[in-house]
């Protein structure tokens, strides 16, 4: 479900965080957020983009308008603007649930 953005070959900045599947197919492993782009979604029709600068990520919604109703973080709905991340915060894409891991301060 996490594609990275082939277009995109520049490595985030170090520290950009992970995401846990809470649910779905993929229930338990950690994904690294390895790319200044990440894209949530089938590779053919990404739904999310999760962009990470420096230390900080934010999830904005892509397309796959059928299902972004269905889009939460912590329960509310995720609108058209970017939301910036912060650490726990729970993504929700259908039935498939994510949460957010940021990287430790320092």
């Amino acid at each position: 479900m996490l594609a990275p953005n082939a277009d995109d070959a520049a490595a985030p900045p170090e520290g950009a965080g992970h995401l846990r599947v809470l649910t779905g197919p993929l229930q338990g492993r950690m994904l690294a957020l390895g790319k200044r782009v990440n894209a949530i979604g089938r590779a053919s029709e990404p739904i999310l983009a999760i962009a990470c600068g420096e230390r900080r990520c934010f999830l904005m919604r892509l397309g796959g308008w059928d299902r972004c109703e269905r889009i939460t973080v912590n329960g509310i709905l995720l609108g058209s603007r970017a939301r910036r991340l912060r650490d726990g915060d729970v993504i929700a894409v259908g039935n498939v649930r994510f949460a957010y891991v940021a990287p430790p301060a320092g």
